[in-house]
């Protein structure tokens, strides 16, 4: 089935009680963020990205950016770069003056904190539920939100109470779409429960039949610490001879300061 299709007639349902979540599970590069950008440029209105990762969030914003530059119906913004207050103000107030009928679309990309946390965007975006100007919620590198949810990144877990309970307020059906390239059917489990929703395992999850092409290898540290266990663990890291065996590491933290 093609998904975008699909997420087209999902999002001109009338609303009913719950949204309607999909999981896409693809390779890295395996075209899921094309999903929502193809979706995002049909339907026209904003479409919220949601990802855990500053980095990743700025990197697909900029990826957007030759569309903004070609075409004057397109906005792209990354809120988590904006620190300037009258520059959120402005970006606030575009949003809010969109006509129902708008042919502008906007890519808003951000990190969970900033709908958790900053209580201009959490009401400016429950008000573009409330209104159907949000026509497609995305959580990229959903398995983060299964995997460190309330331990490592608490802020994913808000968003249930945030965003993905007050979607039902919406006049027309917003589809969430939850992309990864790691999944297993335990994940998927826990990304119900932490987000509150629950997906239709026979039509609303699209993924390989083969769960070993999505899943990566854990490497595991065991060390005795006799010292500050972050100095041991950056001495661990340096030490790793990850490029002979032709793998990468994928380093996860909490502090953009401490990972430089």
């Amino acid at each position: 089935m093609d998904i975008c299709s699909y997420l087209l007639r999902c999002a001109r349902r009338p609303s009913s009680n719950k949204p309607q979540p999909i999981l896409i599970v693809r390779i890295a590069a395996g075209g899921k963020s094309a999903v929502h950008d193809a979706v995002g440029l049909t339907t026209a209105g904003v479409i919220l990205t949601v990802v855990p990762l500053l980095s990743l969030s700025a990197d697909q914003a900029t990826k957007l950016q030759h569309l903004q530059d070609t075409d004057t119906s397109v906005r792209v913004y990354n809120l988590d770069a904006i620190r300037n207050f009258r520059a959120n103000q402005r970006i606030r107030r575009q949003l809010l003056d969109l006509d129902d009928d708008t042919a502008l679309t906007i890519f808003l990309f951000c990190s969970p904190q900033k709908i958790t946390k900053d209580a201009m965007w959490s009401d400016t975006i429950q008000k573009l539920v409330v209104r159907g100007i949000l026509r497609l919620v995305a959580v990229d590198e959903c398995h983060l939100f299964a995997n460190f949810g309330i331990e490592f990144r608490a802020e994913c877990y808000h968003l249930k109470e945030h965003l993905f309970s007050k979607l039902h307020l919406a006049p027309i059906n917003i589809p969430i779409v939850f992309m990864t390239a790691t999944a297993t059917s335990f994940m998927v489990d826990d990304l119900e429960l932490l987000c509150g929703i629950q997906f239709n395992k026979d039509h609303d999850i699209f993924w390989p039949s083969d769960l070993c092409s999505v899943r990566r290898r854990n490497l595991g540290i065991q060390m005795n610490v006799h010292t500050t266990p972050l100095v041991r663990l950056i001495f661990f890291i340096r030490t790793l001879d990850i490029a002979s065996a032709g793998e990468k590491m994928i380093l996860y933290t909490n502090s953009l300061l401490q990972c430089k």
